[in-house]
């Protein structure tokens, strides 16, 4: 039996779509034992996952477990901490490790090393002409095929449903009669630059409430000025999600919308992870690292500065962000709901 440990700490997001590659390992070496070592406040987004033998955090690990013997080590983080780990680890090594207290990396991710804060002063240009999406990025430092197939996923349980099923009955909320849009407001305080303007995001509200549609605004701790701003100028038919509940509360929430519009953030990838109709925003990060697996897109302007991967300031007017087209993506969800219904109908 083949045993495989993997090393992927941060972001949240990263972590959750990086578990692409388990189904393309699991393909490959059936039967094999998988083990993840993470950081704690990514765990959450693996739990619950049936490739996965068990989730570490570093301090949990046991000098037996430190002195097993692996078929594969795979570690995808540039962290030191992650590649010193990695290197005292016996096995063969895939992505990152240290070689006399260097960081340094496998043939296979010499690529995405290149285009990281490690890699070459024009990175930012690098990641700018990158057209692969990182999924196979990642296949390609597992030296495995990439197959679009192989998606990320996050596994809720029975009563993770039942806590999305409960909060829909709490909101009116009809699975039979109810198309539910759920919008994330924000983008963190790391990347200021990749919000939507508040009075884009409340246009986009209320004419979607208009249409007919369920609307729920979600966010996070870091939204409560901005959320509370949005329901002061919305219709009073917005269903708030709250901004306390934890990530996999979230992600149950998440999971009883038929589309989702957001930022390049956590819920994007929480969304992607379910299968939702996904519709993402971007300016100043690289829409074409993401993969939709055929159930989302991107939506943005025509600027030629995209993927500026600037985080806080910019000094364009009207910027790539100002230039979003809510209208497009009105129209987007407009078009998944009449497909939605009629394949329902051909089904039934």
């Amino acid at each position: 039996m083949k045993k495989i440990v993997i090393l992927k700490y941060s972001a949240i997001g990263d972590v959750l779509r990086t578990t692409a590659i388990l189904p393309g390992l699991k393909n490959e070496f059936p039967g094999s034992e998988i083990y993840w070592i993470t950081e704690a406040k990514s765990r959450p987004v693996l739990e619950n996952n049936h490739f996965i033998k068990k989730v570490y955090l570093e301090s949990e690990l046991t000098e037996h477990f430190k002195k097993d013997r692996f078929d594969l080590i795979i570690n995808l983080d540039e962290d030191y901490d992650a590649c010193q780990l990695a290197s005292e680890l016996k096995g063969k090594i895939l992505g990152y490790y240290l070689e006399n207290g260097k960081i340094v990396c496998s043939q296979g991710a010499k690529y995405w090393m290149s285009m990281s804060l490690l890699g070459a002063d024009n990175r930012d240009e690098l990641k700018k002409a990158n057209k692969e999406t990182y999924q196979k990025i990642m296949y390609d430092i597992i030296e495995l095929p990439y197959d679009s197939d192989f998606s990320s996923r996050l596994f809720l349980t029975a009563k993770e449903k039942e806590f999305g099923s409960s909060f829909a009955k709490k909101h009116k909320i009809d699975f039979h009669k109810d198309y539910v849009v759920g919008i994330n407001s924000g983008a963190g305080k790391r990347w200021p630059l990749k919000k939507l303007e508040i009075k884009k995001i409340v246009l986009m509200i209320n004419k979607l409430i208009d249409c007919g549609l369920k609307v729920i605004l979600l966010g996070g701790e870091e939204e409560v000025e901005r959320n509370q701003k949005i329901l002061s100028l919305c219709s009073s038919k917005l269903v708030d999600a709250g901004l306390d509940n934890s990530i996999r509360e979230f992600a149950s929430i998440i999971n009883i919308c038929d589309s989702i519009v957001t930022a390049d953030t956590l819920a994007m990838h929480i969304s992607i992870s379910l299968g939702k109709h996904t519709l993402v925003f971007f300016g100043p990060t690289p829409w074409h690292e993401i993969e939709f697996y055929g159930k989302g897109e991107a939506v943005f302007s025509n600027l030629d500065c995209l993927c500026c991967m600037k985080k806080i300031i910019c000094e364009k007017k009207p910027n790539c962000m100002e230039l979003i087209n809510e209208d497009l993506i009105i129209e987007k969800i407009l078009q998944h709901k009449q497909i939605s219904k009629e394949r329902v109908i051909i089904d039934g």
